[in-house]
């Protein structure tokens, strides 16, 4: 997992705590955050 993974997992953790999380929703939010990150440098 990388340290982007991790970050996305412990920020869904926080906001979702009594929830499962899909993995498949991390993943997705993790390209999200990239794409995002791209577009504002």
């Amino acid at each position: 997992m990388t340290m982007i993974e991790n970050l996305v997992w412990e920020a869904a953790k926080i906001m979702f705590p009594n929830s499962y999380i899909d993995p498949k929703r991390i993943t997705k939010a993790k390209e999200n955050l990239l794409e995002s990150l791209m577009k504002n440098n």
